[in-house]
């Protein structure tokens, strides 16, 4: 007897219905260039007949305006490669239907398994499975950290008018004037380069790195050390960086037919 399915292959294709009833679904036109098959959709300018997908427009949304999951059932050429396939950007002005109850596949970034809760980014429409709605990714700061500072600090003491131009949430901008010589510490160079650098905070982590942290919580929040006298020194250590993201909504449903991340699983909401 066969006691096992769906091993190596996907069980549809995100975008889709898997199970016609029940399935609650509104035609609906895609406003805007973000709408995506097997992505979470909110109302649009007019909300009876248009939705508009997830950008930076709609990283403020909540829970109760998620309007459904975007159901593609058409033809459209797919310009994204293998990529599309789990995510094709329906063109603006296209007819879909628009799920609000029912069972669809879509493609979550994390693995999910059956009963999770499933979770958006509003900003970006990332979708990703918890086991429940309070362990979603909470908002989070973008981040650089340089492993190993502490073996630059003698380096860092030497600088007494230094620079250091930094990209911060995509603006890119040069700080100047900063005076390192009297740090006795990693964590006295952090307070200087706290106080020098407009919207970035700066801390000493796992006793020896140092961490450069924005002041923002969303999709486009980054810090990247791109050069100066103080970035020079901090860019020749070990150095990795983390976008940041918005908090997860918990978009009401579920997790029924699980699948590893990248893959599509089947959702659902009754």
């Amino acid at each position: 007897m066969q006691n096992q399915i769906y091993i190596n292959q996907a069980l549809g294709k995100a975008g889709t219905i898997s199970r016609l009833n029940p399935c609650d679904k509104i035609p609906v036109v895609a406003e805007g260039s973000a709408v995506v098959a097997g992505g979470f959709v909110f109302e649009g300018t007019d909300p009876e007949r248009q939705v508009i997908g997830c950008s930076a427009a709609t990283s403020a949304k909540v829970a109760a305006d998620v309007a459904g999951v975007a159901v593609f059932e058409a033809y459209q050429m797919n310009t994204g490669g293998v990529a599309g396939l789990n995510g094709l950007e329906i063109n603006e002005g296209r007819e879909l239907a628009k799920v609000r109850k029912g069972y669809v596949y879509v493609t979550a970034a994390t693995a999910a398994t059956h009963g999770q809760v499933v979770g958006i980014d509003p900003a970006t429409g990332v979708i990703k499975t918890a086991n429940a709605a309070g362990s979603l990714p909470s908002a989070a700061a973008g981040k650089e950290v340089f492993v190993g500072a502490n073996t630059k600090l003698s380096d860092l003491q030497a600088i007494s008018s230094g620079t250091i131009t930094v990209n911060v949430d995509g603006n890119v901008a040069t700080f100047t004037g900063i005076d390192l010589h009297a740090a006795a510490s990693l964590s006295d160079v952090a307070t200087a380069l706290s106080s020098a650098i407009t919207g970035v905070t700066v801390t000493v982590t796992d006793t020896n790195n140092l961490t450069f942290t924005s002041g923002t919580s969303s999709a486009s929040s980054k810090v990247s050390v791109l050069d100066g006298t103080v970035g020079v020194i901090l860019l020749a250590l070990t150095h990795t960086e983390t976008v940041g993201n918005s908090a997860y909504i918990d978009t009401g449903w579920k997790v029924e037919t699980g699948a590893a991340a990248g893959q599509p699983c089947e959702i659902y909401k009754i």
